[in-house]
């Protein structure tokens, strides 16, 4: 490994984590538990809110000190990829985590994510995500994605897979390896990539942004690689509240999602 994360060391953090809001409230204090027991490395912790309720502004602020995190506000509704572009000069580290407030970490998480950027120069690396209810699941929602390009007589044809998607972890053997993407459920950037500006486009919102982030870095000149060691839960099935229909409603919007594909194709 290059560098020194050792869970002791009092340098300055090489990390800086972002969690932002996926697509609904309820889960971010939990998240935001296991992700600081499970991280044992120098890290600074950033929580971005853009119109949080009430009762979890209150609920953050009451843990901020706790949770050794700081608090970035927008008092505007903000898709989770325009709060990455407007928080991203206010990072001053190495590397970027951008993490989903659904997402449970795994103990050794962001060191094996961090040991496989310094290891392989990537610009972009993602863990193996898996998908459930809870932090034991073992249903794999993605290892790594692939992109087919159909070149046919008005264009290309862009399509997109999700590897192992539904398989279990001890049906496949996985290792560290170059992809096509990776997801902003979770995503290491280095510097030099989440700095671009191409990396972050403010009109694909809410569908293919994270294909756009890996796409863009390729053109910079960096891969995206897998980091299997790295694994991370989705808290996909985790039934859903009525108070958080309204933010669920606004993410997937239709003219929204029409409007990101549209940018995106172009």
């Amino acid at each position: 490994m290059t560098g020194n994360l050792d869970e002791k060391s009092e340098s300055r953090p090489q990390l800086t984590v972002v969690i932002t809001t996926r697509e609904r409230h309820q889960l971010t204090e939990t998240m935001i538990d296991e992700l600081v027991r499970n991280t044992r490395i120098p890290i600074r912790l950033l929580y971005v809110d853009t119109g949080d309720p009430d009762w979890l502004r209150s609920k953050i602020a009451d843990r901020s000190n706790e949770w050794s995190l700081e608090v970035i506000r927008f008092d505007e509704p903000l898709w989770p990829t325009q709060a990455r572009r407007r928080i991203v000069d206010l990072i001053d580290t190495k590397y970027v985590v951008f993490i989903d407030n659904d997402v449970l970490v795994h103990s050794g998480w962001l060191e094996h994510l961090y040991e496989c950027a310094e290891q392989t120069g990537a610009g972009i690396v993602g863990p193996l995500y898996l998908w459930g209810n809870d932090a034991q699941a073992e249903s794999i929602h993605m290892a790594g994605g692939v992109l087919i390009e159909e070149r046919v007589d008005n264009g290309i044809v862009l399509k997109e897979m999700h590897r192992c998607i539904g398989m279990k972890l001890d049906q496949v053997t996985l290792r560290r390896e170059e992809c096509d993407f990776v997801e902003f459920h979770c995503m290491l950037m280095r510097r030099e990539v989440f700095r671009a500006p191409s990396v972050f486009d403010e009109a694909i919102v809410c569908v293919h942004e994270h294909i756009h982030a890996s796409l863009a870095a390729r053109a910079l000149g960096y891969k995206t690689f897998l980091e299997p060691a790295a694994k991370v839960n989705y808290l996909a099935f985790v039934p859903y509240s009525l108070a958080d229909l309204p933010i669920f409603r606004w993410r997937w919007s239709f003219d929204a999602g029409e409007s990101s594909i549209r940018a995106f194709a172009k």
